[in-house]
């Protein structure tokens, strides 16, 4: 089954990145779940195609 596109967002006050727990730090990955409740938040590069990754994708799309 495909996933609809995420919504786009402006933030032309750049204080989204702000309220997140990474607190503007760049660059910052945040994970939201279906509720949109953050579930992984990393600050720094990430290997999104590595296994562990891919692993923590895979467990959030699961969820129900």
């Amino acid at each position: 089954a495909g996933h609809p596109p995420l919504s786009f967002y402006i933030d032309p006050k750049f204080q989204l990145a702000f309220a997140f727990p990474g607190k503007g730090a760049m660059p910052q990955t945040v994970l939201l779940d279906r509720r949109g409740r953050v579930r992984a938040v990393l600050t720094g590069e990430a290997d999104w195609a590595g296994a562990d990754a891919r692993a923590l994708v895979d467990h959030l799309l699961a969820e129900q």
